[in-house]
């Protein structure tokens, strides 16, 4: 679904901004959509772009996602011309998290793009790609009477980067099995085997720490 395009002005007293945003949701996922007024960002591609971002705008994201103007489930998606796509996104999340991919914001931007005519829609279907700082993100929108009826992505690849590593855990068991599974360095999954009796999933965003028990071992990453 996407919603109504508006402004969001900024106090001039502190900084002058005024951005144009699309909200829009994914089976009730949101995503804001920023397709005018954010201001340039070195970088050839959407990596070196996020990067930039983290460093030295990240109030930008703190003025999209925190109140007033935002909230605790909110997040942004800033897109860019690409040299290798129809368009790049730079998403945004709560905490300082930015996401080399997220599945239901690359959703919500495919649509936005599609119904202000940023990608021209082709009946019954239009096919482009999206270049996130994971990489290209193929996209295939089934389109009717000018709107993006269902969007249909093709994610990059996924890798294991550790299997069956082994860590001493005393204050649990004299072992634990951990099998690390990096998801395009998004998110990596942890699944821990304590003595084969208890298995535990762990799912940690990039750049956030769960808060684990003092007793579980904070992977370096």
């Amino acid at each position: 679904y996407m919603g109504t395009q508006f402004m969001i002005h900024t106090n001039p007293a502190r900084f002058a901004m005024n951005l144009t945003v699309i909200d829009c949701h994914a089976a009730g996922e949101p995503a804001r959509v920023v397709v005018d007024g954010f201001p340039p960002v070195p970088g050839d591609s959407m990596l070196e772009k996020r990067n930039y971002i983290m460093e030295h705008l990240d109030h930008i994201r703190k003025l999209l996602l925190t109140e007033p103007r935002g909230y605790p489930c909110q997040n942004a998606n800033i897109i860019f011309p690409s040299k290798v796509a129809a368009w790049g996104v730079v998403i945004m999340e709560h905490n300082k998290v930015y996401p080399a991919m997220s599945g239901h914001n690359m959703i919500c931007v495919a649509t936005a793009l599609l119904q202000t005519g940023r990608v021209e829609m082709k009946y019954p279907e239009t096919n482009f790609t999206l270049e996130a700082p994971v990489g290209l993100i193929n996209i295939r929108a089934k389109c009717h009477n000018g709107k993006a009826t269902q969007i249909t992505l093709t994610n990059a690849p996924s890798f294991v980067e550790h299997l069956d590593v082994q860590v001493n855990v005393p204050q649990v068991s004299p072992y634990a099995l951990l099998c690390i599974c990096v998801y395009l360095c998004i998110c990596v999954f942890v699944c821990v085997f304590v003595s084969l009796q208890c298995i535990a999933l762990v799912m940690f965003r990039t750049q956030v720490w769960c808060k684990l028990p003092s007793h579980i071992v904070r992977l370096g990453m």
